[in-house]
């Protein structure tokens, strides 16, 4: 942990003000996703006559956008649970830690609010395509849904994957500090490098439905098996690391 004969801060209060105010957006923008979608349903039902009418794009943006946004939110407040605190609730920390605490904490809210915010513009502008309400703008939607998008959500990726091996790690000489930090310091890279991937794809990529679906996919699948198996890697060098 941090090294006691620094002057240490609480970092209990600013978690908690950083929590409420993610949830208070978080909460805000799914409200805002379920309203626009039953917003969406009943203007559908009377422009077309009866939900069967409903074409399936606008089914699909009706229901999935919202299911992201609940995903992130709580995955946020899954990770805020975890963090240990002391039996006072204070979160102390010596000042090179509490830096880095705010830098990957305020990273880590970009990252998540500003993906759910892409999920809802995403999902306001294929509700405007399906309507065609505003023709002019037909081709903005386009453009935000395959070009906008990916570059993004990658460069959020990337803003966040640079600030994660700033996580603050044990001190010490025993093995299992080497083997977080290098964690750390990986994963870091991972997210980097996929974001530039996200943002590469969304740029140059042609809007060819079948290989656009395959480059961004690929991405991502790529991105989470790299995730997954550098965590079975930490989680067997952990293992090893304790029992020396």
């Amino acid at each position: 942990m941090s090294d006691t004969t620094l002057p240490m801060t609480d970092m209990g209060p600013f978690m908690r003000r950083h929590d409420l105010r993610s949830r208070r957006i978080f909460i805000a923008l799914l409200t805002a996703s379920l309203l626009f979608s039953g917003g969406t349903f009943l203007y559908g039902v009377r422009t077309l006559g009866s939900p069967a009418a409903l074409p399936g794009p606008l089914w699909f943006a009706m229901l999935f956008y919202p299911f992201p946004i609940a995903i992130l939110m709580v995955g946020r407040l899954a990770m805020s649970r975890r963090r240990r605190l002391q039996a006072d609730a204070s979160l102390p920390m010596d000042p090179i830690d509490a830096r880095s605490t705010v830098r990957v904490a305020n990273a880590g809210a970009v990252y998540a609010v500003g993906l759910s915010a892409i999920m809802l513009l995403s999902q306001i502008a294929s509700v405007l395509k399906v309507f065609h309400a505003q023709p002019l703008l037909d081709g903005v939607g386009e453009w935000f849904t395959w070009r906008a998008v990916p570059v993004v959500t990658g460069i959020l990726l990337a803003w966040f994957g640079n600030a994660w091996p700033l996580v603050p790690t044990p001190r010490g000489s025993h093995p299992a500090v080497a083997v977080i930090k290098n964690f750390n310091r990986y994963l870091g890279w991972i997210l980097v490098l996929h974001g530039l991937l996200f943002m590469v794809a969304g740029m140059l990529l042609p809007r060819n439905p079948p290989i656009y679906a395959i480059g961004i996919g690929g991405t991502g699948a790529s991105m989470m098996l790299c995730v997954a198996v550098w965590g079975v890697s930490f989680h067997r060098a952990m293992k090893m690391a304790r029992a020396t």
